[in-house]
């Protein structure tokens, strides 16, 4: 939903849909009622954890509505509830989405259980009451603070903090002074159809965040967030709606796609978030067209591809453009970036990112590490860090890596 719904609009809308909502609130009280009806298990149109993303998705129209909507959506979901002490997992993914700070979950559960009360059903009311509290003890919301992003801000003057997929990770991040998180998006290996924050293809070292977990974090501290999808399978399963329902300012958004990804996705990404940064990488060179070039695929897909600005254009370091022509060519239609890759230059970061701004002349994000060469230590424990997680990923699930072996 937009943010800038007119005050009312959600209400009336909850009112005139009052039998939609009704029939979403009786398949809830079924799935309660019912264990066998799981979240890991896909339910009649072939999904997995319906309760979780009903109960997400309420709690964004939630956190959008009047006094009036959110009365009726506790009034409708009450109704709904079996009056017992056990909710089978009902409760539990209000508990999950309320570790994720779900925008609206304190709203829908304060409403619930202030209806459930209303409505005399005390145990289903006690039950949620160890986790959620009615409407009228709700906190006040804290004050928002000053963001550290934005909208007025340039590109070139970002400090990405690169990798914050963890927990332990994001938080060690959010004490330093970066304005911008970088995130990989994969769909979780253990729980099926739900989407989390992770670099490889195996079980990683640590507590990996959920990708609305680590929105929503990124939304209360203000930063600007970097989307780096790995895994295609998220766009088959709500990862724009997510992202969307997070209700991030748009200014505040990249999505970092490998060529084709930008080229089946950018247009649905655009249309969804028109002021947000699509950052475009090059194609292989195996997949330019005969005549063609890196350079202008990548312009033509801005120009003529439907993927419009804003935009920047990303490239690893070593393998960055340094022809001023083809530097102007990009930087007409947005700032170009630069990662760091493996390359082992010997030339340190700050002389790097002078090199790239100062000489070459990019505006947009600079984020480069140190190399092997200059900083070994980090080197070896990202080594170590990663044979660690393979071992673990061997251990939990041998079976795949037999496989290989046959």
């Amino acid at each position: 939903m937009d943010p800038r719904t007119p005050p009312g609009f959600t209400d009336e809308l909850l009112k005139a849909a009052a039998p939609t909502l009704q029939a979403i609130s009786d398949s809830l009280g079924e799935r309660t009622r019912n264990g066998k009806l799981d979240d890991d298990k896909k339910d009649a149109h072939g999904r997995f954890n319906t309760t979780h993303e009903t109960l997400k998705n309420l709690s964004v129209v939630a956190n959008k509505a009047g006094p009036e909507g959110v009365k009726l959506l506790g009034q409708t979901l009450a109704a709904a509830t079996p009056d017992k002490s056990e909710l089978n997992q009902f409760d539990d993914k209000l508990k999950a989405l309320q570790k994720e700070k779900t925008p609206g979950l304190d709203k829908l559960a304060g409403s619930l259980v202030t209806e459930l009360e209303a409505s005399g059903k005390s145990k289903a009311a006690k039950e949620l009451r160890k986790e959620h509290v009615s409407l009228a003890e709700l906190p006040p919301p804290p004050p928002p603070q000053k963001p550290r992003w934005e909208e007025d801000m340039k590109l070139a003057d970002a400090h990405n903090a690169h990798s914050t997929n963890t927990r332990g990770d994001f938080n060690k991040a959010a004490k330093g002074d970066y304005n911008w998180m970088e995130g990989d998006v994969s769909m979780e290996i253990n729980d099926k159809g739900r989407i989390e924050m992770r670099h490889d293809p195996i079980h990683e070292k640590g507590d990996n965040l959920t990708l609305t977990e680590w929105l929503n974090k990124g939304k209360e501290l203000g930063v600007g967030l970097k989307l780096d999808v790995k895994d295609e399978a998220v766009f088959g399963q709500g990862f724009l709606n997510e992202v969307r329902a997070a209700g991030v300012p748009e200014h505040q958004l990249m999505f970092n796609y490998g060529f084709q990804k930008a080229a089946d996705h950018g247009v649905e990404t655009r249309a969804m978030f028109p002021g947000a940064t699509i950052a475009i990488n090059p194609p292989s060179p195996d997949k330019v067209p005969k005549g063609s070039d890196p350079i202008s695929e990548m312009v033509k897909m801005v120009e003529t591809g439907g993927v419009t600005k804003p935009v920047t254009f990303v490239f690893e370091y070593g393998k960055h453009p340094t022809n001023p022509a083809d530097i102007a060519r990009l930087q007409d239609l947005g700032p170009i970036s630069v990662w760091r890759g493996a390359t082992l230059t010997g030339m340190s970061e700050e002389d790097a990112t002078r090199h790239l701004k100062k000489d070459l002349g990019y505006t947009g994000m600079i984020d480069l590490k140190e190399t092997a060469m200059n900083d070994p230590g980090a080197a070896i424990k990202d080594t170590v860090d990663k044979g660690m997680n393979y071992a673990v990923d061997f251990a939990q699930e041998p079976g795949k890596y037999l496989k290989k072996l046959i």
